[in-house]
């Protein structure tokens, strides 16, 4: 993630940078999350536990909506 200082110039906080990396590594290796495609992706009880998974290898310790609303945010962002 990136700010503005005050000189107008980005500031980038690495730690945020490797967890929004490890959040899109982690989400890539799960497809059933993001792939409507994927034929478990309509299984809502196992996506729920993939996100749960997927917040435990991200060390995410927030509710597992919020995480998804991030991977939202990303791929919005894109």
């Amino acid at each position: 993630m990136t700010s503005v200082i005050e000189d107008g110039s980005p500031s980038f906080d690495p730690i945020e940078d490797d967890f929004l990396i490890a959040l899109i590594e982690s989400v890539q290796r799960n497809p059933c999350v993001y792939n409507r495609y994927n034929p478990l992706h309509k299984f809502t009880e196992h996506k729920l536990k993939i996100w749960k998974m997927i917040s435990a290898e991200v060390g995410f310790d927030g509710q597992q909506v919020e995480l998804e609303r991030k991977w939202k945010h990303i791929t919005y962002s894109l």
